[in-house]
């Protein structure tokens, strides 16, 4: 989502980029005014990491909150990841 104006911009990216961008996010500051707005995702993180290993494992949820797809475990793409994500 853009920032103040309330427009949402999809695009599509690989799991691998879906990392980046959530490392991204993790490595944001607090109280920096910055944070990841993040749905249909659960995601670990271990934040004394060094940057660009700190996620640890990504999921795609459905709106129940199951597992539908495995992208990121234990820092690597996972086997049956989906090879792209809108």
């Amino acid at each position: 989502s853009l920032r103040f104006n309330n427009s949402l911009m999809v695009f599509d990216t690989t799991p691998q980029g879906l990392k980046a961008i959530l490392e991204h996010g993790a490595g944001l500051a607090p109280n920096s005014g910055g944070y990841p707005q993040i749905g249909g995702l659960r995601f670990s993180h271990e934040p004394e990491l060094p940057a660009g290993g700190r996620i640890l494992n990504i999921a795609a949820v459905d709106q129940d909150g199951r597992v539908v797809a495995r992208i990121i475990e234990n820092g690597v793409v996972a086997a049956d990841a989906p090879a792209l994500i809108s």
